[in-house]
C-alpha cells in the first residue's frame, strides 16, 4: 500500500505545478493564485486539525510555523512567477531540487556530518541548476527575461527550503504535524493576502485554480505521511523528489511543446542523480 501512496505523491505534486502554468496561461496572476491555494489550504488544516484537538500549542510549533509560512508563501509566489516567464519543464526541476537546502541546515546547524555523498549529492544537484539554466541562456548578455526567470526560480528554489527546514525541526521536536501545517498555511495566507492588500485588486476565478492546487499539494503531504508509516524515507523522498520531475519534463515536451537542449537533459538528470544521492546515502 505504501507505493499506492508513493504514486499518489508524485501525481499530486505534479499536479500542483501544473495547475501554475495552467492558470499562468488562462491570465491568473502568480499572486491570487498563490493566495487562493493558501487560503485554500488553510480551511483544509482546519478541517483536519479539528478532530485531533486539543493538541499542544508550543513555542517550537509556532517558530517553526511561523519560519516555514513566510518562506513557502513566497516561495509558491515566486515559483507561480517563473512558471509564467520560463521553461516549464526546468522550472519545475529546479524547484524540486530544493531538497538540499535542508540538507545543507542539518550539516551547519544540526551538526549532521558532512559526507563524501552528502558533498557529491550537493554538488550534482547545483551542477544541474547550472546547466538547466545555461541551456534557457539565461547568462547570455541582453537576454534579460531569461535572467529574470532564473532570479525567480531560484528565488523559489531558497525560499522552498524553509518549510522544509521547518518540517525537519518540527519532526525533531516532536510538534503535532497537522498543528504545523494548519499554522504554516496560515502564515502563508497572511502574508500573501497582505500583497493582495497592496495591490488592491484579486480575481475571484484564482479561487477555482488555487483550490485545485490546494487539494492536490495538500494530497501529497497526506499520502506522503501516509507512505512513511510503510516504508523508508530512503525510498520516499528521492522517488517523491525525481518522479515529479521526470512527470513535469514529459508535459514540458508533450503538452507545453518546450525546447529541451542537450545541455539540459544533462542537468536533468544530475538533479535527479543529487536527489537519489541526498535520499538514500547522505
Amino acid at each position: 500500500m505504501g507505493f499506492v501512496y508513493l504514486g499518489i505523491v508524485v501525481v499530486a505534486i505534479t499536479t500542483t505545478a501544473l495547475i501554475a502554468k495552467l492558470a499562468a496561461l488562462r491570465k491568473i496572476t502568480a499572486l491570487d493564485l498563490a493566495t487562493s491555494l493558501f487560503w485554500v489550504s488553510t480551511v483544509l488544516g482546519v478541517a483536519v486539525l479539528l478532530p485531533r484537538l486539543p493538541v499542544d500549542v508550543s513555542a517550537d510549533a509556532v517558530v517553526f510555523s511561523v519560519v516555514a509560512g513566510v518562506g513557502g508563501g513566497l516561495a509558491v509566489l515566486a515559483f507561480n512567477a517563473a512558471v509564467r516567464a520560463g521553461h516549464f519543464g526546468f522550472s519545475n526541476a529546479i524547484y524540486r531540487a530544493s531538497f538540499l537546502v535542508p540538507v545543507v541546515y542539518a550539516v551547519l546547524f544540526l551538526g549532521e556530518a558532512l559526507t563524501v555523498t552528502t558533498v557529491a549529492g550537493l554538488v550534482l544537484i547545483l551542477g544541474g541548476i547550472f546547466l538547466m539554466s545555461q541551456s534557457t541562456a539565461s547568462f547570455e548578455r541582453g537576454r534579460r527575461a531569461d535572467f529574470r526567470w532564473f532570479v525567480l526560480i531560484m528565488l523559489a528554489f531558497l525560499l522552498s527550503g524553509a518549510p522544509r527546514v521547518g518540517q525537519t525541526l518540527a519532526s525533531l521536536h516532536s510538534v503535532d504535524y497537522f498543528l504545523y501545517l494548519f499554522l504554516s498555511y496560515l502564515v502563508g495566507s497572511l502574508v500573501l493576502i497582505g500583497f493582495v492588500g497592496v495591490k488592491r485588486s484579486f480575481n475571484p476565478a484564482a479561487l477555482a485554480w488555487g483550490s485545485a492546487g490546494a487539494v492536490s499539494s495538500y494530497a501529497g503531504v497526506f499520502c506522503t505521511l501516509k507512505a512513511l508509516e510503510t516504508l523508508k524515507p530512503q525510498v520516499v523522498f528521492p522517488i517523491s523528489l525525481s518522479g515529479p520531475i521526470v512527470l513535469g519534463v514529459l508535459l514540458s515536451l508533450f503538452l507545453f511543446r518546450e525546447r529541451i537542449r542537450p545541455a539540459g537533459w544533462v542537468g536533468i538528470l544530475l538533479g535527479i542523480a543529487g536527489i537519489i544521492v541526498l535520499g538514500i546515502w547522505r
